[in-house]
């Protein structure tokens, strides 16, 4: 009876302490789209909220686009320097710095990664558990930074069609 008493009291803590712990999982969503008069893929993955480390206007996206597999980052309105640029500095884990790096500014809200450093950064991420972001306005000096699990990207990227 003693014996039965103690698993129904630790049973009972556990899942208290559980719910106490406001215990999150994150992961990477995949939305399925295409381009309605082209008909190319524009699947795209991203985080969810749990995710993120922080509240504020900077979230991420892998797409895929007519040139292929795209790096993208939306954010609050940022001016940009006189070649509609801002600079961005990346880094997965321990790993070197990425950065920082001009990427191009549209529509002052979504910023995107040159395409020729997007392979080597989706492939550190596929082996790393979080990735550190930092954005800089140019024009104003304003900064935006993230810390992003990287929970699930390994298997979220190989469902983009662009990414094979």
């Amino acid at each position: 009876m003693q014996c039965i008493k103690f698993k129904v009291i630790s049973s009972a803590l556990f899942c208290i302490l559980l719910l106490e712990s406001n215990l999150v999982i994150a992961e990477w969503l995949y939305v399925e789209s295409s381009d309605p008069f082209e008909d190319h893929d524009t699947s795209s993955i991203s985080p969810d909220i749990a995710s993120y480390s922080y509240e504020n206007d900077l979230a991420l996206a892998i797409k895929c686009e007519f040139d292929g597999l795209n790096f993208q980052l939306t954010h609050s309105y940022m001016l940009g320097d006189s070649d509609e640029e801002v600079s961005v500095l990346l880094r997965i884990d321990n790993n070197e710095v990425y950065g920082p790096e001009y990427w191009s500014l549209q529509a002052n809200t979504i910023s995107w990664m040159p395409l020729q450093h997007v392979k080597n950064i989706v492939e550190e991420m596929k082996s790393g558990d979080r990735m550190a972001i930092r954005i800089t306005d140019l024009g104003d000096g304003e900064q935006l930074a993230e810390d992003v699990s990287l929970d699930g990207f390994r298997s979220s990227i190989e469902r983009l069609s662009c990414y094979n």
